[in-house]
């Protein structure tokens, strides 16, 4: 069952262009290992990804994605398996679409 929370942020999503995405990864949460997961779409302000270990709503993510470092993002939404997570940081619009290029 989606929360009420998780269906406002899901309305109110980022008007930032998303790109689909499937790209394997690796999500660590604070005090915890790290998980694996699939990025499923991602704009400049932030990505969705599909992860089968529970995250926890409004925690800290650092999510791997190749060619940088260690992304930092809050979890924001939760409709289990998917997660959508806001970066603390927006990427350059360019970054994502070099990202798009290389892992989409």
């Amino acid at each position: 069952m989606v929360s009420f929370q998780a269906t406002n942020a899901i309305n109110k999503r980022s008007a930032a262009k998303r790109h689909d995405v499937t790209h394997y990864t690796q999500i660590r949460q604070g005090g915890f290992g790290s998980a694996r997961g699939w990025i499923r779409n991602m704009s400049t302000g932030g990505l969705q990804i599909e992860c089968y270990t529970k995250l926890s709503p409004r925690s800290k993510v650092y999510i791997e994605i190749p060619g940088l470092q260690p992304v930092t993002a809050e979890v924001r939404w939760v409709k289990e398996p998917l997660y959508g997570c806001q970066f603390i940081y927006k990427l350059h619009p360019a970054v994502v679409e070099h990202l798009i290029r290389e892992i989409g």
